[in-house]
């Protein structure tokens, strides 16, 4: 099932997040995540997000989405995708080898070399990152992994960064914090406009109390681009069933 808390754990932990539009319609919905797989985007310096539209949308030898959380230069956190990502490719960690429906993938954009060596702060994001994604389980800590890790004969990412110390690194975040961040809770009024989507019940428009069901998620996508300013909203279905009636 997709994971369509992937932004609300973010913000929960404090950090900077943007939404890529359509992330939580993106992605095969066949997705049980426990871990996550760290990687880098080996993009060209200069530019902050400069991988966004490859990790969205793929590339030609690969469908995308190509991640869950692409991590900028500026440590800005963009959430991609709530399904499951082609981003870990064949391997093995921690006995598993089943990567893409059991790992949330996180791309940092780095060259992927020495020429850009890592800051500390860019790495304690991607802890907290970690962290936020596996809700704080330290008993997960141990199936996350480096792409390197778990692909060594063909992938260097992260590049001078060992598995060994950002598993530390969100080791310390899990113990240090006795229970996840609350999840906000938002009251939403149904004679507000909204694009609501809810897990079992379907895609939706709401206007001044009326309701309309989008039959596909390519008509819901093409609604949403022609009003950009009516908010998106992801509902469990009991919010969702007071709202449409």
């Amino acid at each position: 099932m997709r994971d369509l808390g992937i932004a609300d754990r973010l913000r929960g932990a404090g950090l900077v997040v943007e939404e890529q539009p359509g992330w939580q319609t993106r992605g095969a919905v066949l997705f049980a995540p426990r871990a996550v797989m760290w990687h880098h985007t080996a993009s060209a310096m200069g530019k902050n997000l400069p991988s966004l539209n490859i990790v969205t949308n793929g590339r030609p030898d690969l469908v995308g989405p190509l991640c869950h959380v692409l991590t900028g230069r500026d440590n800005c956190n963009v959430v991609i995708a709530a399904g499951r990502a082609n981003h870990a490719g064949a391997g093995s960690w921690a006995g598993s080898s089943v990567g893409n429906s059991r790992y949330w993938g996180v791309e940092v954009e780095n060259v992927g070399t020495q020429a850009e060596p890592w800051r500390p702060d860019q790495l304690q994001n991607v802890a907290e990152v970690t962290a936020a994604l596996i809700s704080y389980n330290p008993a997960l800590v141990a199936d996350c992994c480096m792409h390197k890790e778990w692909a060594p004969s063909r992938k260097i990412d992260m590049h001078t960064v060992s598995g060994n110390e950002m598993r530390a690194r969100v080791m310390q975040l899990c113990i240090g914090t006795p229970t996840p961040p609350p999840t906000p809770v938002h009251t939403y009024r149904k004679d507000a406009p909204m694009f609501m989507i809810s897990e079992g019940l379907g895609l939706f428009l709401l206007v001044n109390g009326n309701v309309c069901q989008f039959g596909t998620p390519q008509e819901f996508n093409k609604a949403r681009e022609s009003a950009p300013s009516i908010p998106t909203v992801v509902l469990p279905v009991p919010q969702a069933k007071a709202l449409i009636g």
